[in-house]
């Protein structure tokens, strides 16, 4: 079926089927012809209502049989019978003839129209029993290329928005690494001069309240314990400060040994304990004798072992504090599990960071400088092990501390 742009041809192929009808229409035939009539009708309709332009065309030669309304619209002039015009685009045509002849097939983009817009053209050969075709389609890509253009220039917006942002937290990472640098050395400088005081402010106090430099009336005495409390709390918030200074530096060190695990954490009930008969509680040890020698670093196992086992004794206003340790795979596992009201959700993250303390019943701010729990996770990893909040309910806390039969040398 050819059409040209007028539908000349059409209307009188319309006309003559329509005469023929009239005149035979006792024929058998005249209602198929109808019926086919209407098909190509719709089959046109359909054509001609596409954005698409649409060819069909025989090859070798790419004799144009067929178009519609916008492929005529696209190229202009007669297409129908006529070869693909050259002038709209010579490249694009000897592509398209040279892509159907050796694949069968092809996809290309090319420029057409005025002003000129992108198109991209799919086409695909047809055999049939009167020769080779092939249909083509082309469809304007301006709208998309906008897209991807607009998606290109957002895409190197924020390139340059990452890289500006990843050049402000260098910066700011050089500069919190400076200001944590001079944080250490004034640490470390400032531990000889804040300590030696201190010292001699608690000697001299202990001195005194002995009756060593003589007798002292009963306020005298009174206040001199209060003068040694401080100074003793205040000694104790140096080291601690700066215990976890050079954990964060990288600069603690330990000292690896092998050592009774069991004995250590008798140890630790006994120095708690004095505390925990103030409370009125029960302190009980369990020690599983499989888990009793472990080599890593005493004295600082015992520093996390005291804290976990000060702070038990400190939120339980009654019952009893549990220390155990059991013997799990490869790992030595200690853990202090009390009967206190046990940490609140919320605050779940907040124990572990510095100057942070749960609340007591009432809201009321328990004695402490909130410095033990994040020193004591922090020594954990450097003993390469692990301190976690294995449980908390009201009905208590369970803390875990995990540490390997034998700590990595590495770790000093």
């Amino acid at each position: 079926m050819t059409r040209s742009t007028d539908n000349q041809d059409w209307d009188a192929l319309r006309a003559g089927v329509i005469g023929l009808g009239a005149h035979s229409a006792r024929k058998s035939y005249y209602p198929e012809l109808q019926q086919r009539l209407a098909e190509l009708e719709r089959f046109r309709a359909l054509l001609d209502g596409s954005n698409d332009a649409i060819m069909l065309l025989r090859l070798p030669e790419g004799t144009v049989l067929d178009a519609n309304r916008a492929a005529h619209e696209l190229l202009g002039g007669e297409l129908v019978g006529n070869e693909l015009p050259e002038t709209a685009n010579p490249d694009f045509v000897h592509e398209l003839l040279k892509g159907l002849s050796v694949d069968g097939g092809i996809r290309l983009e090319a420029e057409f129209g005025s002003p000129s817009a992108p198109y991209e053209i799919d086409a695909h050969t047809l055999a049939m029993r009167d020769g080779e075709f092939a249909v083509v389609v082309a469809r304007d890509i301006t709208d998309r290329r906008r897209a991807e253009e607009s998606q290109r220039a957002h895409q190197r917006r924020l390139e340059a928005e990452v890289a500006s942002r990843t050049e402000e937290l260098r910066r700011s990472n050089e500069e919190l690494v400076k200001a944590t640098r001079a944080k250490d050395q004034f640490l470390a400088s400032m531990s000889h001069e804040l300590r030696t005081p201190l010292n001699s402010v608690i000697g001299f106090s202990d001195v005194m309240l002995r009756g060593l430099a003589g007798d002292v009336n009963e306020e005298q005495h009174r206040q001199l314990v209060m003068v040694n409390n401080a100074g003793k709390h205040l000694l104790a918030l140096i080291n601690q400060v700066l215990d976890l200074a050079k954990v964060e530096s990288g600069e603690a060190n330990v000292t690896i040994e092998r050592f009774n695990a069991c004995a250590l954490l008798a140890d630790v009930a006994e120095l708690v304990r004095p505390q925990a008969s103030e409370r009125h509680l029960q302190l009980n040890v369990v020690c599983d004798p499989g888990s009793s020698e472990i080599e890593s670093d005493r004295q600082r196992v015992m520093q996390i072992l005291l804290n976990l086992a000060g702070n038990a004794v400190k939120f339980t206003p009654a019952g009893h504090v549990d220390l155990r340790l059991v013997c799990e795979a490869e790992d030595v596992v200690f853990r202090v599990i009390d009967t206190g009201p046990g940490v609140q959700p919320h605050e779940h993250i907040d124990i572990w960071q510095p100057f942070r303390q749960g609340t007591l019943e009432g809201a009321i701010k328990p004695s402490g400088t909130g410095l033990g729990l994040p020193i004591s996770r922090e020594l954990a990893t450097l003993l390469g092990g692990s301190l976690t909040l294995e449980e908390s309910s009201p009905s208590g806390s369970t803390f875990a501390l995990r540490l390997p039969h034998a700590c990595p040398r590495s770790a000093g």
